[in-house]
């Protein structure tokens, strides 16, 4: 990374903890904060009550290596002491919160790079055994993503290549059904052609530069039309709920990759048509009012309609059942109440509050936001619910020594004050929430839910049982226990849970949790008035509504909702026009003879019924074949699926009714043409 002004960071400058303050600000930041100064390199800044000199301007663009945990101040690692307060993280070997980035050399493979650094976690593990043991090293190509996120988001992309695919293949459907129909038009035309000795390689090169050409304007119209809606992409909820930064700009291999698909489109689509365009029979067709109908070119036609129609029913099906998926995830019980409680966290080590400072801090914070106009509960909570993330631990029966190789049961836990539960709409189903007297000192306890109760006490009472975290941790008293709620995910199974008293386990950052009798969105601001009192240099930060963080938690799914509901629209709509073009072309070719029949005293309503009919009968087919393939496509998206199976009943027979409705919508206007045709015009025409 190449400064977009001043330097990076010296050698020396990650030597001795503490004694190098500089700082490297990002360019978004230098360009909002300090108007894009090019003094801005010497100058003073204040980061968590620590001054630090600017050194230098990181380049456009540049915000760090992970894509979703964006940066826009970065410090040497040696200061992590002043920035964070975490002096003692850097020498716990058995901490991991750092990551290993390095850049590979040229022609040497990565499965050598893993191997290389495999054998020096072995090395390490035998001279470091109490905090290596079991610590391997896994490298991933690239940098962005972790690789859970990477494997996600390739899932996610994968699902959305495949929309946009079959979108095309309806579009370039319906385009060769177009391009078949204008052929037939114009065959007197091709036949003159012909008989003036021009060869078939000869129209077929013709006919298929004219489909090229139309693909050329197409590639160019959704290229500018990609360019300028590129902005749009990162505006996604699955984007913005996790501020991932996607660069949605086309490059050069992407600009290539649609000019090659263009290509191609145009040849698979464009010479199966020229080449049935360009085969004629000279004498019939150089006839004049030769008939058009009921050839193979209709056949052809009606083929790719049908083809149409089963592909947008599979786009469909896919759509419902991602909005399905979205409606059973509303309908999900959290656990919690999410409608009227306004989450804010602070971190008083921001500061560099002690214990018993931050412990002050938090206790009038706490009887402040409780006097708040509308606010009905006031809580603190280290962690704050559906964020994602957790904090975990081990924990094993007090009255049972664990053998060696039994690992305890994995459980998340939170630090809440008495409060928390009655803010949350927590009902406590057995024994009791904390109070006042579980502080600093007295017996250590615990709340736990149902899942860490049936686990751990299976049949049995848990109130007043003992626990301890880790092996050789200090034993815990049961004195409650709560029903499981969800914590990181909505889709996560029952997830074993523990409170502990934030009295008893003091952490820095907390939240501060209010359970309001309005709208709790307009408490934002009192809230960052009231911390701002206390103390004015303190950051107030995640400051939402527990329904946004809901919101954001199943924002994949939204994401998938929105743009392959868009896509089964568009792909809807498309097959639409494309029936509507091929009954409409049908009845011109057909003027004719409904002419004559009409003249012969065919009724309104029974032509108006035989177009629409035949119009139903590629409708019927077109959603039998994509019932047949909807099935095994959508079992492609089981793990994006959430409460509703691939092969749903009713979303399928839903989908199915509004392609059949859509088609017949389509094809009334030319059906209703057909009615209103006058047996002396058509046969004077004739």
């Amino acid at each position: 990374m190449t400064p977009a002004l001043g330097r990076t960071f010296l050698p020396e400058e990650d030597g001795a903890p503490n004694a190098h303050p500089v700082v490297v600000l990002g360019h978004g930041l230098w360009q909002r904060r300090f108007g894009g100064d090019p003094r801005v390199i010497g100058r003073t800044v204040i980061l968590n009550a620590h001054p630090f000199t600017v050194v230098g301007v990181a380049a456009r663009g540049f915000i760090g290596v992970q894509r979703d945990d964006p940066v826009e101040l970065f410090v040497p690692l040696a200061m992590t002491g002043q920035i964070r307060g975490w002096d003692r993280m850097l020498g716990q070997r058995d901490a991991v919160w750092l990551q290993l980035f390095g850049r590979r050399a040229a022609g040497v493979p990565l499965p050598a790079v893993e191997s290389e650094l495999r054998g020096i976690a072995r090395r390490l593990e035998t001279q470091y055994p109490e905090s290596n043991h079991g610590r391997g090293a896994t490298v991933v190509a690239g940098i962005g993503f972790d690789p859970g996120s990477r494997q996600q988001a390739r899932a996610f992309t994968g699902v959305l290549f495949g929309v946009v695919a079959l979108v095309l293949l309806i579009a370039c459907a319906n385009v060769a059904n177009l391009l078949l129909a204008r052929a037939s038009a114009r065959q007197r035309e091709i036949s003159l052609r012909a008989s003036l000795g021009a060869s078939r390689g000869r129209l077929v090169r013709q006919l298929l530069a004219e489909g090229l050409l139309l693909a050329t304007l197409a590639g160019i119209a959704g290229l500018a039309l990609g360019a300028w809606t590129a902005s749009l992409v990162g505006r996604l909820p699955v984007f913005v709920d996790n501020e991932l930064h996607v660069d949605a700009i086309p490059s050069p291999s992407v600009l290539a990759f649609t000019a090659a698909v263009a290509l191609v489109s145009a040849l698979l689509f464009g010479l199966p048509a020229a080449w049935r365009a360009s085969r004629v029979d000279l004498v019939g067709s150089l006839k004049a009012g030769a008939p058009g109908s009921g050839d193979a070119r209709s056949r052809a036609r009606g083929a790719l309609l049908v083809g149409q129609l089963a592909l947008s029913l599979v786009l469909l099906a896919a759509a419902g059942l991602f909005l399905r998926t979205l409606g059973r995830l509303h309908a999900v019980d959290p656990g919690f109440a999410t409608d009227r409680v306004l989450v804010a966290r602070v971190d008083v080590e921001l500061q560099g509050y002690d214990q018993a400072r931050g412990r002050r801090f938090y206790t009038e914070l706490a009887r402040r936001a409780a006097g708040l106009p509308g606010v009905r509960a006031a809580s603190l909570a280290y962690m704050i619910p559906l964020g994602g993330g957790g904090w975990d631990t081990r924990i094993f029966r007090a009255d049972v020594v664990p053998a060696p190789e039994v690992e305890g049961l994995k459980t998340d836990m939170n630090a809440v004050d008495p409060a928390y539960f009655r803010t949350m709409g927590m009902t406590i189903t057995r024994g009791r929430g904390f109070t006042d007297a579980d502080r600093d000192g007295a017996p250590a306890v615990a709340v736990v839910n149902d899942a860490v109760a049936s686990a751990l006490w299976p049949g049995e009472n848990p109130i007043g049982k003992q626990f301890r975290r880790g092996r050789d941790g200090a034993p815990l008293e049961v004195v409650g226990v709560v029903r499981a709620a969800k914590y990181r995910s909505l889709l996560e199974p029952p997830r074993p849970f523990l409170y502990l008293p934030f009295a008893q386990s003091y952490l820095s950052p907390m939240t501060l949790h209010l359970a309001t009798a309005g709208d709790p969105g307009a408490l934002r601001e009192p809230v960052r008035r009231l911390v701002h009192d206390l103390d004015p240099d303190l950051p107030v930060y995640a400051v939402q509504t527990l329904a946004e963080r809901l919101d954001e938690s199943i924002g994949a799914q939204r994401t998938a909702a929105t743009m392959v509901g868009a896509y089964g629209a568009l792909a809807l709509l498309v097959a639409a026009v494309g029936l509507y073009g091929a009954m409409a072309y049908s009845v011109s070719r057909r003027t004719r003879e409904i002419g004559v029949r009409m003249a012969l005293g065919a009724r309104q309503s029974s032509v108006l019924r035989e177009v629409l009919v035949e119009a139903g009968r590629l409708a019927a087919i077109g959603a039998a074949l994509g019932l047949a393939a909807a099935i095994p496509a959508t079992g492609l998206l089981r793990s994006q699926l959430f409460g509703v199976s691939p092969g749903d009943p009713l979303t399928l027979v839903a989908v199915a009714l509004v392609l059949g409705l859509v088609s017949l919508a389509a094809a009334y206007l030319p059906a209703r043409r057909a009615t209103r045709v006058d047996p002396v015009v058509a046969l004077r025409a004739e």
